[in-house]
């Protein structure tokens, strides 16, 4: 097999791996939501959620400022205190992830040059678009869900958010602090 097909596999499968771990954990609890709100939700109210939720959509479009990383970011420190590190090495372009695929492909690296450090950092950035986005939308889903008195999937919404959505987004800020960094003592 060829290298670039044995890493297109490689690659497809970890996704796949990895989307279907999230589904359990995430998107379940986000149907769940879904069909209580049809069951128990009153017409008005659902639509206030909708509009509410559609808020979250916002969120993509925060200005180009709110990307570049603060002052107090950029040691990394407190990210390390709230356990980035440690969610990094689960994570689909994680440590162990990693680490894995180079068994595979020894030669496999995420980041190989300058241009692929930009190219991550492009791409970390709409990453913690969607996440932030995801997140405020999953958070509206767990108020709503209180508000319909089903505190055991508020909790799950909250939970699964909290792991899938924001620590995905802090992390990805956190990646791109290291690499402004990097790029910077490259200039």
């Amino acid at each position: 097999m060829q290298d670039s097909t044995k890493h297109k596999v490689i690659h497809f499968s970890f996704h796949a791996i990895f989307a279907t771990v999230v589904f359990a954990f995430w998107t379940v609890p986000i149907i769940v939501f879904c069909v209580v709100v049809w069951r128990k939700g009153n017409f008005i109210s659902t639509v206030v959620f909708l509009l509410c939720a559609s808020s979250g959509l916002m969120l993509f479009y925060l200005p180009e400022q709110y990307y570049r990383p603060r002052s107090f970011e950029l040691n990394g420190h407190l990210y390390e205190l709230l356990g980035v590190r440690f969610y990094k090495r689960w994570m689909m372009n994680g440590d162990y992830m990693n680490r894995f695929r180079r068994r595979f492909l020894p030669s496999y690296r995420v980041i190989s040059n300058c241009d692929s450090l930009r190219k991550f950092e492009g791409q970390a950035r709409t990453y913690e678009k969607g996440h932030l986005m995801w997140f405020a939308v999953t958070m509206i889903a767990g108020v709503y869900a209180l508000i319909l008195r089903s505190d055991v999937l508020a909790i799950c919404l909250f939970v699964s958010s909290l792991v899938t959505q924001l620590y995905p987004a802090i992390l990805q800020r956190y990646l791109r602090t290291r690499i402004s960094k990097c790029l910077d003592r490259r200039r």
